[in-house]
Formats: C-alpha cells, structure tokens, sequence
C-alpha cells in the first residue's frame, strides 16, 4: 500500500516508518484506520492498538523536523502532507536518489 523509502540510510526512518512516509507522500490523506492498514496488513494476526498510529506520526515528525518536512493531524480524520510538503519530500527523496 505504502511507498517504501531507504530507510535505514535516508532520514533515519525505520522500515514502518518508511511505509508510513511513503504512504502519506503518496495519498493526500490517512486515517488512522489507513494507516494501520499500511504498517500491519502484512500482518494480519497481530492487532497492536490504535495508539501506535499516534507513537509513529510524533517520531517521523521528530526525524522530519530538520529537513524541513511536516505532517498535519487533521482532527477526527487522520494526517496528512500537503501539497508543498509531499513535493518537497519527493525533490529531496529524489536529490538523495542521484547522489
């Protein structure tokens, strides 16, 4: 569902992380219920509560910070990237590609 990013070496996200960043560049909007679906759909035996959408948007936020890069909560809906931020994201996410 999500779109996968190097991990391990760009931004220092983890591989949910990733997925997760991937998704919201990708889609202009989650749900919280979306982005359980993007992190544990491989996964379907285990149901971690919903809490943990919450834990992984505060650390991608904090690992974004310093490039620049945001993610809204859009209140009783889910997050989102705007479009200035889901372009910015991919320029960089492109830069880092041709280095």
């Amino acid at each position: 569902m999500g779109l996968t990013v190097d991990a391990p070496v760009f931004l220092g996200l983890t591989k949910h992380e990733a997925r997760l960043f991937g998704a919201l560049i990708k889609r202009p909007m989650l749900t919280k219920l979306g982005v359980m679906s993007t992190l544990y759909s491989e996964r379907p035996d285990e149901e971690p509560e919903m809490k943990i959408v919450d834990v992984y948007v505060y650390k991608i936020r904090k690992k974004l910070k310093p490039y620049g890069l945001e993610i809204e909560t859009i209140w009783g809906q889910g997050y989102r990237m705007t479009e200035a931020m889901r372009a910015k994201a991919a320029a960089l996410i492109e830069a880092r590609a041709s280095a």
